[in-house]
């Protein structure tokens, strides 16, 4: 951390971020109700612009924005006993963590390669398209299996959308930024969907072998390649590979079709398939051992990764007989906190509301919070939960990043990225303080009279 932070002092009353001045916007004199104005007409309000996405935010604007709402949440601080220096390193991790669901964005990037290619080398399915023409693709059924036969599984799925006008091919090109943006969230819904039909058929395949049922030749081919499908082309990447390993539709067996689907939700989520996997792996082993034994001798069911450990309870016994559902929450992050989904499942998420009423955080509030994208005090709740959850002392005025670091992302001796947290928090912590400082001289300058008016 960058010098020293600052004592604890009174909470400040928010500020209104995008309110201007008559002189910030070049205005002079004033003007009484109803009086005319030349060369005005009147118009109709414009349409609400949705508050810009925490994860796009710059590090300055994720300050500021956290800065706003520390002085907002300032009950929820005091109740929680924060004290103003684990404000700041709060707000340098709430930085650090939050942001987009980065397996939505990977098989959006896979599918929009595929489609547009790489502007060089290859021009992908459009620039097929295009050569042969889509009206003629569409107008003539050989023309298109013809296409289609020099064509990969995903390919031709792109190209059936396009035909059936499913993805606007022109908006894919197109110079109009908001056409642009409808035409590739098509193309992102239907890469999204057609992932989710191939685990439908996936796991039908997988459930009938499952239950005895012989396969034929072609059926099992069929299971193994959607089985294999990579982890690029399922939006996965390098932190979930194992011994070498890539993560595969194999890995997410097990799940409905729905909460396969969740994977890409547009949220602050991060479901992790090595985790459930093993979780999974480690259900199936137990509990199929416990079949083979008498019911007064059957064990309790423990699974246990580098996120923590579960002992399975009877209330989810029913959930898991139909399928892995549960797991799947349990091993997905949620919120701007980032927080695992099995610690809200286990009501270790435990703090207090700006009235000081005790609020349990459990799975339900832990899937709200990854659907949101603006961050509220509900947040900052949660993030303190997960402080309390880490044993870190929300008093202290003294703590350093490194013991922060040590506490919340693990210890350094076996982190392999514990220099590089630090490091991030630092800067965090010191981007913050800024934000915080100007936010103080603005709501001064205001208590100032005649302060429009300085030079």
């Amino acid at each position: 951390m960058s010098g020293e932070l600052h004592e604890n002092q009174a909470r400040r009353e928010p500020s209104p971020f995008a309110a201007k001045s008559a002189e910030e916007l070049g205005l002079r004199g004033t003007i009484s109700p109803g009086q005319p104005v030349f060369g005005t007409t009147t118009t109709a309000a414009p349409a609400a612009v949705e508050p810009k996405r925490f994860g796009a935010m710059t590090d300055g604007e994720k300050a500021r924005n956290l800065a706003e709402l520390m002085d907002s949440s300032a009950a929820t601080l005091s109740q929680n006993g924060v004290s103003n220096h684990m404000e700041d390193l709060l707000a340098g991790v709430m930085m650090n963590e939050g942001g987009t669901n980065t397996r939505r964005e990977k098989i959006g990037k896979y599918f929009r390669g595929m489609m547009m290619g790489d502007g060089k080398k290859s021009h992908g399915v459009l620039g097929q398209i295009d050569q042969v023409g889509l009206e003629t693709l569409r107008s003539d059924p050989a023309a298109l299996a013809k296409l289609k036969k020099s064509l990969g599984e995903d390919q031709q799925y792109l190209v059936d959308q396009a035909v059936s006008g499913g993805i606007d091919v022109e908006g894919l090109k197109s110079d109009d930024k908001e056409r642009k943006k409808a035409a590739q969230g098509q193309l992102l819904q239907a890469g999204i969907d057609h992932r989710t039909a191939q685990f439908e058929e996936y796991s039908g395949l997988d459930a009938r072998k499952r239950a005895g049922e012989t396969l034929s030749k072609e059926e099992q081919a069929r299971l193994s390649k959607l089985g294999s499908i990579s982890g690029s082309a399922m939006g996965f990447d390098s932190l979930d590979r194992r011994n070498g390993k890539d993560a595969t539709m194999a890995d997410v067996r097990g799940l409905s079709s729905e909460r396969f689907s969740e994977i890409y939700e547009d949220g602050q989520v991060r479901f992790e398939p090595a985790h459930y996997r093993r979780f999974r792996d480690q259900y199936e082993a137990q509990t199929a051992a416990n079949a083979k034994l008498p019911g007064d001798k059957q064990k309790p069911v423990t699974m246990g990764t580098a996120i923590g450990d579960y002992t399975v309870q009877d209330r989810d016994k029913e959930s898991l007989g139909r399928n892995y559902d549960l797991l799947a929450d349990m091993t997905t992050s949620y919120g701007t906190a980032q927080v695992m989904g099995l610690y809200g499942h286990q009501g270790q998420l435990k703090a207090k509301d700006g009235t000081g009423a005790d609020v349990d955080f459990d799975l339900q509030h832990l899937k709200a919070a990854g659907r949101r994208h603006t961050v509220t005090d509900e947040d900052l709740q949660l993030q303190i939960a997960m402080l309390k959850m880490k044993n870190l002392d929300m008093g202290s005025k003294n703590m350093t990043a490194e013991t922060m670091t040590d506490q919340y992302n693990g210890d350094r001796k076996f982190n392999k990225n514990w220099a590089t947290y630090v490091s991030r928090l630092k800067g965090n912590v010191s981007t913050y303080q800024a934000a915080e400082a100007g936010l103080d001289a603005e709501n001064k300058a205001k208590t100032q009279p005649h302060a429009h008016y300085a030079q």
